[in-house]
């Protein structure tokens, strides 16, 4: 059964993992939870393509992680660092470095985006081992990762990700503060 961390990462794997049809949207209609040993979350709906009944089933967690983060301190089970970059990559895209130039009714939806993003960079820094400053070949097992990693292992470098986290502080600040109505540095309290 597939191990997942967090509700957040079941979404994830789950819109990775397209129908046999090729229809990528999987919009699952009814979730439950099996109580046991292991506690099973499952996901079950209709492809929007074909209509065929699709089903994943996760063993995760009793407790629930904390919000905007796709597990805890070890590296994903079910998802490798190309996916987690990949969904970096397409949710910083889409935010605005400037949470100004967004109407109000929009912020807090970017910055929830602009934090998932984030976690998902954090996540890629999981699989690369305490001691190293590369990523192991051996942490990709999508076809696509592999192939990404071939091409271009140096962006999976821990210098290279701990740099685009650091180069996000600012922006993440200003969306911080344009959603609490403060400005950056400004804490609730004095504004």
């Amino acid at each position: 059964m597939l191990r997942a961390r967090s509700p957040e990462e079941c979404h994830l794997y789950m819109g990775l993992h397209p129908c046999t049809c090729g229809a990528e949207r999987f919009a699952w209609q009814r979730h439950y939870l099996i109580p046991g040993a292991e506690q099973t979350s499952v996901y079950e709906g209709e492809c929007p393509g074909c209509g065929e009944a699709r089903e994943f089933r996760f063993a995760v967690p009793d407790t629930l992680a904390p919000p905007f983060t796709f597990g805890g301190d070890e590296p994903s089970q079910v998802l490798d660092p190309y996916q987690f970059l990949t969904r970096y990559h397409l949710t910083t895209r889409v935010v605005p470095s400037d949470p100004a130039v967004l109407p109000e009714s929009q912020r807090a939806r970017y910055y929830a985006e602009l934090r998932t993003g984030i976690a998902a960079l954090r996540e890629v820094l999981k699989f690369i081992p305490a001691d190293a400053a590369a990523m192991p070949a051996d942490a990709f097992t999508s076809e696509a990762g592999r192939a990404a990693f071939e091409a271009d292992p140096e962006q999976f470098a821990r210098e290279r990700l701990e740099g685009l986290l650091d180069s996000h502080q600012e922006t993440l600040a200003a969306y911080q503060a344009a959603v609490r109505g403060t400005t950056p540095g400004q804490s609730p309290a004095s504004s």
